[in-house]
């Protein structure tokens, strides 16, 4: 599955394994989520981008 994870001034598609997107999380960047349903767990950041979309240090 490709991951687009989203930075201060850039975006990354990625198709990597779970530390690969760990490691880009304690980086500092942020995973985009689209899916319809989704709720992060408590205590994982998350910023609302468009509607339907947020920004998540989920990456499940």
């Amino acid at each position: 599955m490709h991951r687009l994870f989203i930075g201060q001034s850039f975006a990354v598609k990625l198709n990597a394994d779970e530390r690969d997107k760990g490691a880009l999380v304690r980086a500092g960047t942020l995973g985009l989520n689209c899916s319809p349903n989704f709720v992060p767990p408590a205590g994982f950041r998350s910023e609302r981008m468009i509607d339907g979309c947020v920004l998540t240090g989920c990456v499940e």
